[in-house]
């Protein structure tokens, strides 16, 4: 198997190193050569194995959704297919079947891989209609996908479903201090991004409520949270990122990926150095 990165709404946080199944390495390989439905065929079929087979899916899942997401912006036939494979999936969900053994964590329902595939396809409404469904015949599990949702609500312009499962938004600002005192925001390579990750979690939440707020014609209230969740972030390093989230969501692991690729980038250039003018 061949080592890979990559990124995506699947990784949680943002970016993962994995080793490639074979089959995957010939997906990738036939959507490079410009044989996009020879690439389909052999995605179509690992999809059906990560439903079926928990133990692959935990290898395999996240790398096998990944090139599928890729495959489906350059294919409309792609496109087409991961829509009705996320069609099969909700079924299976309004049938009363919402665990998904992903053999990670997540996504651990079937919900929280329906919403991935339809931030995919650009096609928040689809998430929406698919929670309105659970909120009337599974009120529990609903609940618990609210989160997961919001994005959707807000991006379908569905404010007033939005406003009944806003979080706190200004809960974690504590949290977030106290792990700055002890956490860099941007780590050393190596080690795992989690403060970073936990303020983009935070400012999610803030995103989230400032533009339900907005459409509920509320623009004052959402000024004002803005400004209250700024000003609550003792560091001012992380305030100012908190800040560049909040005007352009997705900036923090964006920021994270880029300070990585750096760090790889002069650890290469020291071990090629160290090579050149061996010791003696």
């Amino acid at each position: 198997m061949m080592p890979f990165r990559y990124s995506g709404w699947l990784s949680g946080q943002g970016e993962a190193m994995v080793e490639l199944n074979p089959d995957v390495v010939r997906a990738i390989a036939a959507r490079h050569e410009g044989r996009p439905e020879d690439a389909l065929a052999i995605l179509i079929g690992l999809f059906a194995r990560v439903c079926k087979d928990e133990a692959f899916a935990g290898k395999n899942m996240f790398i096998v959704v990944f090139e599928w997401e890729m495959l489906a912006g350059e294919h409309g036939p792609a496109r087409d297919a991961l829509a009705r494979a996320r069609d099969a999936q909700a079924r299976q969900l309004l049938d009363g079947d919402n665990i998904f053994r992903s053999g990670r964590g997540y996504p651990g329902t079937r919900f929280q891989l329906i919403a991935g595939i339809n931030d995919t396809l650009k096609d928040p409404q689809s998430t929406v209609e698919l929670f309105a469904h659970m909120e009337d015949t599974m009120p529990e599990d609903a609940r618990h996908a609210a989160w997961t949702a919001l994005p959707a609500m807000v991006a379908a312009g569905d404010f007033e479903r939005a406003e009944r499962y806003l979080p706190d938004p200004l809960a974690r600002t504590g949290e977030l201090n106290a792990m700055a005192a002890s956490l860099p925001l941007f780590p050393p390579l190596g080690a795992a991004p989690r403060l970073a990750a936990e303020l983009a979690n935070a400012m999610k939440d803030v995103w989230l409520c400032a533009s339900t707020f907005e459409g509920l014609g509320r623009g004052t209230e959402a000024d004002e949270l803005r400004g209250a969740a700024l000003a609550g972030i003792e560091s001012e390093e992380m305030r100012a990122l908190a800040a560049r989230e909040l005007a352009d969501p997705g900036t923090i692991f964006r920021e994270i990926g880029e300070h990585q690729e750096a760090q790889e980038a002069r650890a290469g250039r020291l071990h090629l150095v160290s090579n050149q003018n061996p010791p003696g």
